[in-house]
């Protein structure tokens, strides 16, 4: 067995909001959302906080096999949130965080996803990519341009989040993780679990999957840098963020 992981800010010295934590059967990738400039929070703890307990907590529980994946995720949303009852959790600008999980038995792997992270599986039934869309597609024809940006954003995350029809996020809602996306594989050869920081090498500058699943996870970060790099005014791969945290997981059986 073969593991790489990485983990690297979008703009230094900006604490890093993704986590991740790899057990030896398991792995758990965060994307913490970033509360927009001019927003409330609601939490005297931040994003950063957030994704380390749900991070921590979740690959301990996933690591014991008790429960499915997302049942594990319902109870540590629900564990982290009485951990912090004095902050309003019920803020639009509240931590939350996407959610990636891979359980490893054998060559028989359980995943999870909620919100915009990717995981790309090879088995024996070929190469596939499993993602949670839906945050996506709550921006679809946003005009990513002008100063007001951050406000529209906000606009779509108030009428989209945590609601059907919408998309889901881990928050302070344990309902959340039924939403997920969980499913399993046989025969597992590779993977690799990347948040959308670093998933922009297939989503973004076109590597193919088959590149990406077969690299380490220092060069998947590598590459997006240097594409980010080419291109700093957002105009060959219009983007919010010039460039975002990124952390990616492969693993090697």
């Amino acid at each position: 067995m073969r593991i790489t992981a990485a983990t690297e800010p979008g703009h230094p010295p900006t604490e890093n909001e993704d986590w991740l934590g790899v057990g030896s059967r398991s792995i758990v990738v965060l994307d913490g959302v970033t509360v927009p400039g001019g927003m409330a929070s609601g939490c005297r703890h931040g994003t950063p906080w957030y994704v380390r307990q749900l991070g921590a907590r979740l690959l301990a529980l996933a690591e014991t096999g008790a429960v499915p994946l997302a049942a594990a995720l319902g109870q540590v949303i629900e564990a982290v949130a009485a951990a912090h009852p004095e902050c309003d959790l019920e803020s639009l600008g509240a931590p939350s965080a996407a959610v990636a999980m891979l359980r490893v038995d054998g060559t028989s792997a359980g995943y999870l996803a909620l919100a915009d992270v990717s995981i790309a599986l090879e088995s024996d039934a070929g190469l596939q990519v499993v993602t949670d869309d839906r945050v996506s597609s709550s921006v679809a024809g946003l005009d990513w341009s002008g100063p007001d940006v951050t406000a529209r954003i906000a606009e779509r995350r108030a009428a989209h989040r945590n609601r059907d029809g919408g998309y889901w996020v881990a928050a302070a809602d344990p309902a959340a993780a039924v939403h997920a996306v969980t499913g399993s594989v046989t025969g597992l050869v590779r993977a690799a679990v990347l948040t959308d920081g670093a998933a922009r090498a297939a989503d973004m500058i076109g590597m193919s999957w088959a590149s990406v699943i077969a690299a380490d996870a220092a060069g998947i970060i590598a590459a997006v840098r240097a594409a980010e790099a080419r291109d700093p005014a957002c105009e060959r791969w219009p983007r919010f963020k010039g460039s975002d945290d990124a952390t990616a997981v492969t693993r090697e059986l």
